[in-house]
């Protein structure tokens, strides 16, 4: 299960690789190209957080309890799941692949909102500033933006409350020069 986790983690990374891929000025490419590198230096630090579907992890962020057991957390604009789906699969390879059917969905949406919110800060860095690894981590690949939910819990509309603070996409150059964009 933990590689299953780590799996989902290098999706995501990938596929926000691709969408920067995009971007057609090769400057702020570059500087996009520089955070996910730093982006992905965080993942390996953090195990690509294998954790989180890990039984047998001490972590208090992992998302199953010790017998492993996983509980929907509900839609992204919901407290929890009214269902009250429940899957384990550790129990068996069946539950396991049924288990492919839940999702780790952002709160803010990857591709409708993060990603497209650190493309445009990048193309206008303030003087002093550098993109923030740390928040693009943040949004992307921690349990502060994801919910686990089972298929059916899983809202594929717009989450028009649930925006980027642009703001947090910087962060002061720490020594030497800036790789800002102009």
């Amino acid at each position: 299960m933990k590689n299953s986790a780590q799996q989902r983690m290098r999706s995501y990374l990938t596929s926000a690789r691709e969408q920067i891929d995009k971007e057609r000025d090769p400057a702020v490419k570059v500087v996009l190209r520089k955070i996910l590198e730093d982006v992905q230096a965080l993942l390996k630090r953090a195990d690509y957080h294998g954790h989180y579907f890990e039984r047998c992890t001490k972590s208090p962020l992992r998302m199953c309890d010790a017998d492993g057991w996983f509980r929907c957390e509900g839609a992204f604009d919901e407290d929890g799941c009214p269902r009250q789906h429940i899957i384990n699969p550790y129990a068996s390879r069946g539950y396991r692949h049924m288990f492919c059917l839940w999702n780790l969905d952002h709160i803010i949406e990857k591709s409708r909102e993060v990603v497209p919110a650190l493309i445009e800060a990048a193309k206008v860095i303030p003087k002093g500033q550098q993109l923030n690894a740390a928040e693009l981590h943040r949004l992307l690949f921690t349990r502060e933006n994801l919910k686990l939910v089972q298929i059916g819990c899983h809202k594929k509309t717009a989450r028009l409350e649930h925006t980027v603070d642009q703001k947090k996409f910087y962060v002061a150059v720490s020594g030497g020069c800036g790789d800002g964009v102009k």
